[in-house]
């Protein structure tokens, strides 16, 4: 599901928690839990609704003699890192034992993989890493599993693993997927998947172009503040603005900005400003909509503009998009541009040229 608020009552006296420390949950109808997703849906709940933690499997090896067992040194409770093994598949002492699909992750891509590993092993079409090269392994593993605080993930580089074992195995994956991407179909033994492949082509050149950048923009948006400097050129006067910034959730797909600072002009004359915006995402045009407030309810009347996002730049971390707003006898010309820091927005700059 995804939702923007959904709200979990616990009223089940008998709910133990699968965690490091186990605890009992009494009954709390006043307990609220909310889970915040990419939309702003909420759903009614009831009061006989019920938390559930899925905590995931638990390995059960006591089929394997205690000596393997403690070799691989086995914990039967942990659930992050159950067993050490070298790229979770290979010990240096058990030479004739593999292990497949104990990463812990949901991609079956390294299950695969692994499984040609081990394959291509046992029957002599490769050789098995050397055992200097598995105790590093080991080392790393335990280093992993000692983490404090422990991750999400034991190994949660998918890219990275993919990538070592395409290299363990003397796999060359097919180049027909013309972005730098790692999607499942390139690792097929026969030919990738075409149509898969052209859909992911096809996908990656409409964001090249700048669809899907509005829904970003405006998440990074959400319940976030700036600080802010503006530098006024013109008449009546020159001056600069400082002060701070704030977007925040107001309903479904709309987000209030809110603007308060210090205006001081070239005459070194000071003035409070302040300043409010609605800005409202449509999700089907991926198309972010900026409007003008009601200050009676803080409602949109009127459109001030919309933003326009242009094709990619040369730099993967920076966005620009432009619009336009006729006001009487004056035009605007607005520019943006969105600089992210990985997939977090980092900074943005508005700059207005009226003509």
């Amino acid at each position: 599901l995804t939702l923007e608020t959904v709200k979990l009552y616990i009223n089940n006296k008998n709910i133990k928690l699968n965690l490091i420390i186990a605890s009992l949950i009494n009954e709390r109808l006043d307990w609220i839990f909310f889970l915040i997703r990419n939309n702003r849906i909420t759903i009614e709940t009831t009061s006989e609704d019920i938390l559930i933690l899925c905590t995931g499997y638990r390995s059960y090896l006591d089929f394997i003699s205690k000596d393997i067992l403690k070799q691989l040194s086995y914990i039967s409770d942990d659930t992050f890192c159950p067993i050490i093994v070298h790229r979770c598949i290979f010990h240096p002492n058990l030479p004739n034992l593999s292990f497949i699909g104990m990463y812990r992750g949901s991609f079956w891509l390294i299950i695969e993989l692994q499984s040609r590993c081990v394959a291509s092993i046992f029957s002599g079409l490769i050789s098995i890493s050397s055992i200097s090269l598995q105790k590093l392994g080991i080392d790393m593993e335990h280093h992993i599993g000692d983490q404090q605080p422990r991750p999400q993930f034991p190994h949660n580089d998918y890219i990275g693993i993919v990538n070592d074992l395409e290299k363990e195995i003397y796999f060359k994956k097919s180049s027909k997927n013309l972005n730098d991407i790692v999607i499942s179909t390139q690792y097929r033994i026969n030919e990738p998947d075409k149509l898969i492949i052209n859909k992911i082509n096809s996908i990656c050149e409409e964001e090249n172009n700048g669809k899907f950048i509005g829904g970003v923009v405006f998440d990074s948006l959400h319940e976030s503040k700036w600080k802010f400097e503006r530098t006024l050129k013109g008449k009546p006067s020159d001056g600069i603005v400082n002060g701070q910034a704030e977007f925040y959730f107001s309903q479904q797909n709309e987000l209030i900005y809110k603007e308060q600072g210090k205006l001081i002009l070239s005459s070194k004359q000071s003035l409070d400003i302040t300043q409010k915006y609605i800005y409202i995402y449509d999700n089907n045009n991926d198309l972010i909509t900026v409007y003008f407030v009601d200050n009676n309810n803080n409602k949109p009347c009127y459109i001030f503009h919309k933003i326009y996002f242009q094709s990619k730049q040369s730099s993967n971390i920076r966005w620009i998009a432009n619009s336009q707003h006729l006001c009487s006898q004056d035009n605007y010309f607005i520019s943006y541009l969105f600089i992210f820091n990985e997939i977090y927005l980092r900074q943005f700059q508005i700059t207005y040229t009226v003509k």
